[in-house]
């Protein structure tokens, strides 16, 4: 039994993953910088105020990321508000930079080992050299503590634009999912409105063959309305689909007509096809491939390659339309084109002309 494909992940499906993934790097990142000062400690035990000193910087920029990644860029940079987003990031990186420095002062103060250290370094460097050194290191802070809003903005930018992608694309299906169906719908009244002049045409002259071919038409109707309603069907199902209606038409056709058919399907494994993909070319077959007056020919052949690949050829004798003749043309071919272009996107060829009055149509449609 033929079942349809499973449906394509969910937009809000691939937010969560995306979400999830986003969560776990926000880890990942945040412990190896949280812990990077452990790395650079001396001796067998862990000096925990030198590491709760040095961890100090990493809280800043922690701050100051979330801050601007759940607060400032939303409310302010995507919002087209740059000057009060810029204004208030240097207002924090100038804070936060020189509150460090003051801190480092005050613990340098307050712990006797590392008075005595800066009292010696006082000793061999100049004042100017010591506002330098410490200009050095809020300069530092500053830059670290930019990157790391640099980092945020382009982190929120490049989530924000990927969701728009996402639902760009989404969007994008469902339109052609749409298109599609609607392409579908088409179908049925045009094929059922040949179908019906081909029965009506019937009945003038064999109502026995015409009786006939309403039960072939049951046949035919009961694939369009039960059968085609999923976007790959089994190539064994639309290949009985043609046939059928090839024997519809046989019924009415006379005896000048050379009609050949070559459905060749593989027996061994399934072959999956979107539905309804050739019957507008065959409907043109005979519709135009025949004349009461002068012999005939339609060829048709389906076959498939052992890569799945899937051979459409439908030949006739080319008798064009008269100016009188008001049945309607060219709608089964854009449909064709259309059906193409979505079901078989960069995965089809058709060629198709009139040459020596002989009209060739060949679709070659690639293994999935």
């Amino acid at each position: 039994m033929h079942t349809s494909p499973s449906p394509a992940p969910t937009l809000g499906t691939d937010l969560r993953r995306m979400r999830y993934l986003e969560v776990a790097a926000h880890v990942v990142a945040w412990t190896y910088i949280f812990a990077s000062p452990l790395f650079f400690q001396r001796g067998d035990s862990i000096n925990w105020v030198r590491f709760f000193n040095a961890s100090l910087f990493s809280v800043a920029a922690c701050l100051i990321f979330y801050l601007n990644y759940f607060v400032l860029i939303p409310r302010y940079f995507l919002q087209r508000r740059y000057s009060l987003f810029l204004l208030i990031n240097l207002a924090m990186v100038a804070g936060i930079s020189l509150g460090l420095e003051i801190y480092s002062n005050l613990q340098h103060n307050f712990s006797p080992s590392q008075s005595r250290r800066m009292g010696m370094r006082r000793q061999h460097i100049s004042t100017e050299q010591l506002f330098l050194w410490k200009t050095f290191f809020v300069v530092r802070n500053a830059f670290l503590l930019i990157t790391a809003i640099a980092i945020s903005l382009a982190l929120r930018l490049s989530l924000r634009w990927h969701k728009a992608e996402m639902e760009r694309r989404k969007a994008e299906v469902d339109r052609q999912a749409a298109e599609l169906k609607n392409l579908k719908n088409q179908i049925s009244p045009h094929f059922l409105l040949n179908t019906l002049n081909n029965i009506y045409a019937l009945t003038t002259f064999d109502t026995e063959r015409a009786q006939h071919a309403i039960l072939e038409l049951g046949k035919l109707l009961r694939y369009l309305l039960y059968d085609n309603q999923v976007e790959r069907v089994p190539l064994s199902k639309e290949v009985e689909f043609l046939h059928n209606y090839i024997e519809l038409m046989r019924l009415r056709i006379g005896k000048n007509v050379d009609l050949q058919v070559d459905l060749d399907i593989p027996q061994d494994r399934e072959v999956n096809i979107a539905p309804l993909l050739f019957i507008s070319l065959v409907e043109n077959a005979f519709k135009h491939g025949i004349c009461p007056t002068q012999p005939s020919f339609i060829h048709i052949s389906l076959r498939t390659d052992k890569q799945g690949e899937i051979i459409f050829t439908c030949t006739n004798s080319n008798f064009p339309k008269t100016a009188d003749d008001k049945s309607g043309g060219g709608i089964g071919l854009q449909q064709v084109s259309q059906r193409l272009a979505l079901s078989y996107p960069n995965r089809h060829t058709w060629h198709k002309g009139v040459k020596d009055g002989v009209y060739t149509s060949c679709i070659t449609l690639k293994g999935e």
